[in-house]
């Protein structure tokens, strides 16, 4: 839909030479786009902490805990909302947030993640130096990796 104030220059030309009573129209538009916000991240949960035993009744104790006085003073006016963040408060205080990033495969080493910072480093050097440099890691890296998911391998299938 183009609304009055977003049109420019509106031109209109006599239709072809055919038997029409059309004008072609030609506008030129000025529009503007919607703003769209970043969407809020995510928090994530160190829940490796919850695989320890103590932690985890310790976790399980605090929330039925706070879950049970929340009942006893009645304020269940917002049911879902109140349970929502005794629990999250909970997490917090016991669990916390993830501080840094996990190593998704078991098999990466702390060498191959220096090595792989030392190749982002060579990445976008540009002169032949760089590029004979980044390819070395490169390759370096590739061997290293393929070699410790090998034993990885090896080591679950027996």
């Amino acid at each position: 839909m183009i609304f009055k104030n977003m049109s420019r220059m509106p031109k209109t030309f006599p239709g072809a030479d055919t038997d029409t009573d059309h004008n072609l129209l030609v506008v030129d538009v000025q529009t503007r786009l919607k703003h769209v916000g970043k969407r809020q991240q995510m928090r994530k949960w160190d829940v490796e902490k919850l695989k320890n035993e103590s932690t985890q009744k310790e976790y399980a104790h605090n929330v039925y805990n706070k879950l049970y006085k929340l009942r006893q003073n009645k304020v269940m006016t917002k049911e879902w909302d109140a349970i929502r963040n005794t629990i999250l408060k909970v997490l917090e205080e016991e669990v916390g947030e993830m501080t840094e990033k996990r190593i998704k495969k078991e098999w990466i080493t702390e060498s191959m993640l220096d090595k792989m910072d030392k190749f982002r480093k060579w990445k976008y050097v540009s002169s032949v130096d760089g590029r004979r440099q980044y390819r070395k890691l490169n390759n370096e890296l590739q061997r290293l990796t393929n070699q410790a998911r090998e034993n990885w391998i090896q080591k679950q299938n027996k």
